[in-house]
């Protein structure tokens, strides 16, 4: 894949000193953000390219020449949020070339109006340089990555772990196979026969085989995972695979009038951030009387859904202990939010705190944000520590978990700040709970009630 060389810092400086502000039409924002009191500069900006540095980045020309690509002409500077916005997968289309270059072109023409740039020294243009250009670790181009993992392919099977993508990510465990069991006991009669799964002998004709299917029970494939550190999910294990033979006479002596055959739902796979994968149903035969008696009932056990990636922690991590508890470490803040941003050490939060979550219907899959914030005096070691942010619905079951990391290089620091997206499939009004859980330690709670509109 080609890619072109960073441009040179005497380019940067050269954008830097003729432009003042953002270049997306009508963005006032500057790009260093000047503390008043201080005098202090923040960096509020990156380099974009009009055409992408990289083979099928957003607007990538293969006639463009080396040179071309890193000059000037083909960058433009833009605030953090404007920056993602041109490059994201979703809205790049509304931003082609023509439509930057007209940008560029405006933002020079600001700047010979007003006459005022930014003068950065070597720190501020490496720092810079960074932002800019080191964010983007892994390419792809023409290709779609699925790094789910797949569910069983034979009956009973496990399914596979999920895939990671990042520095020190790794792919999760492949999903147990589902037990296999051979039924005995009343109306029953001895079995041997590995290929089928139950079988009706009636003692004078060929026996009725029900054949197994393509692949009952199997696992759910583990969700992936992309970002460092990561771990993919573990695959889910299969359902239970049960063979037998019933001795039909022995049946009709006994009342037998009929086969009642609940087959269970499977299994569904995570689709929201840190969402569990959902267990497949028991599949049950019941054999039954007229008048409805149950003479004797066959269960399956269903697969159980794949864990979310974010239910372990990265090797190398280890959960809270109460020497860390007893040194001062506390939640502080815990909220739903419809955004945040952490910037200079600070969260800025729009509409947060809210308690009630409003569908139109039930169920639906959908996720929210959460912002969480932690105080500690020492954390003692060299080991990363781990929380886990939990969603629990009204049954009391956990649907969603995410790991939030401190890393080793952070413990001295005292504080900790995550916005992190949650999500589920909402089946059911009432209290669902977000935790913040670590080992034995219950850290923080908060209740979003969730509602079906009226309409």
């Amino acid at each position: 894949m080609l890619e072109h060389p960073r441009p040179t810092d005497a380019t940067i400086k050269y954008l830097y000193a003729h432009a003042f502000r953002c270049g997306f039409k009508d963005c006032p924002r500057p790009l260093y953000r000047l503390d008043e009191f201080t005098g202090v500069r923040t960096l509020n900006s990156r380099v974009c390219h009009i055409h992408a540095r990289r083979e099928g980045g957003p607007r990538w020309d293969p006639q463009q020449s080396e040179s071309d690509n890193r000059s000037e002409t083909n960058l433009i500077l833009m605030c953090v949020e404007h920056a993602a916005a041109i490059d994201d997968s979703l809205t790049r289309r509304s931003y082609p070339a023509t439509t930057l270059r007209e940008w560029k072109a405006r933002q020079l023409a600001d700047f010979d109006k007003i006459q005022q740039g930014w003068i950065l020294d070597d720190q501020m243009t490496t720092d810079a340089a960074e932002a800019s250009f080191s964010q983007v670790e892994i390419a792809v181009n023409n290709s779609t990555i699925s790094l789910g993992g797949k569910g069983g392919a034979a009956p009973g099977a496990g399914g596979g772990g999920g895939g990671a993508i990042g520095r020190n990510a790794s792919g999760g465990h492949g999903g147990d196979g589902g037990g296999k069991r051979i039924v005995d006991g009343e109306f029953t009669v001895p079995f041997a026969d590995a290929d089928a799964s139950v079988v009706l002998n009636d003692g004078l004709s060929d026996p009725i085989v029900c054949p197994d299917g393509r692949a009952p029970g199997s696992g759910g494939g583990g969700a992936g995972a992309s970002g460092d550190n990561l771990r993919g999910g573990d695959g889910g294990g299969g359902g239970e695979l049960v063979r037998g033979v019933f001795d039909l006479v022995a049946l009709r002596t006994a009342g037998f009038d009929r086969i009642e055959v609940e087959i269970g739902k499977g299994g569904v796979g995570a689709s929201m951030p840190g969402q569990h994968g959902i267990s497949g149903d028991d599949t049950v035969l019941r054999f039954l009387k007229h008048d409805g008696t149950v003479l004797r009932t066959v269960r399956a056990k269903g697969g159980i859904g794949a864990a979310s990636a974010g239910s372990t922690l990265p090797e190398g991590t280890v959960e809270l202990s109460l020497t860390d508890i007893n040194d001062g470490f506390r939640i502080q803040s815990l909220m739903a939010v419809n955004g945040a941003e952490n910037r200079d050490g600070l969260l800025y939060v729009l509409g947060g705190d809210w308690t009630n979550l409003k569908f139109p219907m039930l169920p639906t899959d959908a996720q929210f944000t959460v912002v969480v914030s932690a105080r500690w005096r020492t954390l003692n070691g060299q080991s990363s520590r781990g929380i886990f942010l939990t969603l629990t619905n009204p049954l009391g079951q956990e649907v969603s978990c995410a790991n939030l990391i401190i890393p080793s290089d952070g413990l001295h620091t005292c504080h900790g700040q995550w916005i992190h997206p949650i999500g589920a499939k909402f089946d059911v009004e009432g209290l669902w709970t977000v935790t913040i859980r670590s080992g034995q330690f219950m850290l923080a709670t908060t209740d979003i009630h969730v509602s079906a509109s009226d309409v």
